[in-house]
Parts: C-alpha cells; sequence; structure tokens
C-alpha cells in the first residue's frame, strides 16, 4: 500500500499518518513501518491490515 492509499482508507492527513509512525508502544511504534522508502512511501497490506484487525 502507497501512502495516498492509507491516507484514504483511513480517511487521514499526512501529518495523522506521522503522528500514527511515531507514537510508540514501549520501544515499538504502534503503526507498521515504511517497507520502501520512495515517493510515495509502500507499506506491507498484509501489517496495515493486521494492525487495523487489532484496533
Amino acid at each position: 500500500m502507497t501512502t495516498p492509499e492509507i491516507l484514504e482508507r483511513f480517511d487521514i492527513t499526512a501529518i495523522t499518518l506521522y503522528r500514527w509512525q511515531i507514537k510508540k508502544q514501549g520501544n515499538r511504534a504502534l503503526f507498521p513501518k515504511v517497507k520502501i522508502q520512495s515517493r510515495p512511501n509502500h507499506y506491507l497490506r498484509q501489517e496495515v491490515d493486521d494492525w487495523e484487525a487489532a484496533l
């Protein structure tokens, strides 16, 4: 999934996604890490699906 797909799927802004990425629980970020850093960034769909299911 790309950054624009994440923003659309969760109806959030880029700032909100950034906040999700830096928010941590212990030493672990709550939102899945970027797998391919590019423009746009890419995430593994399964990790995003698992993260959403755990909410």
